[in-house]
């Protein structure tokens, strides 16, 4: 009998978010960096007779979930009999713009090179991502990056510090197609190029006014009248401490970086204290050096 694999499915933020052009596909073409954060979804696999798909969160039906289209991908493509089980402990809340559903589909890719010992390289996990889903390949290595194309194209980075977070998730989603329908493209400006210089040469004095994200003005148009709105917490990160603030990806959390550990417990206690109603983390960037 196998034994039970597990796998940890780390979510990413975004550091600063370019919409460069909308493809021919109906997709967009990004600029973005992208940096893992030390919140993660446990995934757990384990021998059945037939395959079950369970977690403490409402995941959907089935044929729409990542991790089902995972392992019916990898399980025709190397022609596994085998079935398992597979529980997903969720901590990475849906709709928060924090890569949830790719961490975990990720994570399944690696647990099922385990699982059933196919021996493929990072290369070849990183195919299978590439097939399945856009934020997925970042999720097989967790490195931090710059991403381009539909954010499947990557550029390790070694040189953004492992900064503070903190992270707050308001209680509303928000979702990458209604964000993206009829979206507006900002023209194209520097923006991107003078935030990577203040994130690789730790111009920190320059990045709240650096920190942008094109998506925001969609989602606080989409959600006015929710509340916190994200004009609000970004305010209130701002007031706690943080040197910058933004929202990740295309929604709904918000998160503000901060340098002094020491403000750890004044940061954690005053979004509490301000917004009852989230979910407020305060965690770190987890730093991973290019491993091929």
């Amino acid at each position: 009998m196998k034994f039970m694999i597990k796998e940890k499915a780390y979510a990413k933020i975004n550091l600063g978010l370019q919409v460069v052009s909308k493809r021919e596909d109906g997709y967009h073409n990004l600029q973005t960096v992208m940096v893992p954060i030390d919140l993660y979804d446990s995934l757990i696999m384990s021998p059945s007779p037939h395959f079950i798909l369970r977690s403490n969160w409402d995941l959907g039906p089935e044929e729409n979930n990542l991790v089902f289209q995972v392992y019916s991908y990898m399980k025709e493509k190397y022609n596994k009999a085998e079935e398992l089980k597979i529980y997903i402990k969720k901590s990475i809340p849906v709709g928060a713009g924090l890569g949830g559903g790719s961490a975990d589909a990720a994570a399944t890719i690696r647990g099922l090179n385990k699982y059933w010992k196919l021996n493929l390289t990072i290369h070849e996990m990183e195919n299978i991502a590439f097939h399945l889903g856009s934020d997925i390949p970042f999720c097989i290595r967790n490195i931090q990056a710059i991403a381009t194309g539909r954010g499947e194209k990557l550029t390790f980075l070694d040189s953004i510090p492992p900064y503070y977070i903190a992270l707050v998730i308001p209680p509303y989603s928000s979702y990458t197609k209604e964000v993206f329908n009829n979206f507006d493209i900002i023209k194209e400006n520097k923006r991107f190029q003078v935030l990577i210089d203040c994130l690789t040469n730790s111009k920190n004095e320059l990045l709240k006014e650096s920190l942008f994200n094109d998506l925001e003005a969609k989602v606080r148009m989409m959600k006015q009248g929710e509340k916190p709105s994200i004009t609000e917490i970004k305010t209130q990160l701002i007031q706690s401490g943080c040197i910058a603030s933004s929202m990740s990806g295309s929604g709904s959390s918000v998160y503000g970086i901060f340098l002094n550990r020491k403000k750890k417990k004044k940061i954690k206690q005053d979004l509490t204290i301000a917004f009852p109603e989230c979910k407020t983390h305060i965690i770190r960037i987890l730093k991973k050096k290019k491993n091929t």
